[in-house]
């Protein structure tokens, strides 16, 4: 109980702003320089809006200190229900912990993508989804910036619901959420880094609003809603980056712009 408890709610604390806090302090201070030439909008948040900016601390405070802590309890009783091992004689093998690595990736898939383009139904957008959408150049705080509603049901079950599915072991469980924890955060941190995800896709999300519902891509592509991103040269960019040169000098646009070095 003690582990699952107050120790799950530390160590999603953690996650979430062990990683937020650098991202957050280059975007207030442009400190290290170096990254600003690895930003992939140009000149957008260069400086954070300070009005905007603090709303947003609101919002996510709330959402990481206030509804985490109602949501984990139930999210407790589930796992036991659901026969969660917390005995550490029964942690899975790697290749195990692998199987279910894809089921987390497909379940969260599956319920991110038709949670997240419900949400942007006229009759739901403006009263739930709108205020993610505040930040057309989002930055990694922005990842849990929303409405309860939207953080409970579209953002957490959605990364919930694997392990719940497949009743694994908490180590299984804890190692998941680090990882989708961090790829969320790089997806919405505004920044195309060597040797981490490419968050170029769901950065072309707040861009242009209407395509990449999705995580993987998967099912944007069977429902075409990844149709205007495959034309635009940020689709050449969306790839693992092992090189120190920026994405967007690899593939540059046709459009002139300012280097930001």
């Amino acid at each position: 109980y003690v582990l699952c408890i107050p120790g799950a709610y530390v160590y999603f604390a953690v996650l979430f702003w062990g990683a937020n806090i650098p991202l957050t302090i280059v975007d207030l201070t442009g400190r290290p320089a170096w990254v600003k030439k690895y930003k992939i909008q140009h000149g957008k948040n260069e400086p954070v809006d300070s009005q905007l900016f603090w709303r947003l601390i609101k919002t996510v405070c709330f959402n990481s200190l206030v509804l985490n802590l109602i949501f984990i309890y139930p999210l407790y009783k589930i796992g036991e229900w659901r026969g969660m091992s917390f005995d550490p004689e029964d942690t899975p093998a790697a290749s195990w912990f692998l199987v279910e690595l894809v089921v987390f990736a497909a379940v969260q898939e599956v319920m991110f993508y038709y949670s997240h383009r419900m949400l942007h139904h006229p009759s739901l957008y403006k009263r739930f989804h709108k205020k993610h959408h505040e930040w057309t150049a989002p930055i990694g705080l922005v990842s849990i910036y929303a409405t309860p509603l939207e953080y409970l049901v579209g953002n957490s079950t959605s990364v919930y619901c694997g392990p719940l599915l497949m009743g694994s072991h908490v180590t299984s469980a804890w190692l998941w959420y680090a990882l989708s924890f961090f790829v969320t955060t790089v997806h919405h941190s505004g920044y195309h880094l060597p040797f981490t995800p490419s968050p170029q896709f769901h950065d072309y999300h707040h861009m242009r609003f209407n395509w990449n519902f999705g995580t993987l891509g998967i099912l944007d592509r069977i429902h075409g809603t990844d149709a205007q991103f495959r034309k635009e040269i940020h689709s050449k960019r969306h790839r693992f980056s092992t090189w120190p040169e920026p994405m967007d000098d690899i593939f540059p646009d046709d459009r002139p712009k300012e280097k930001l070095r």
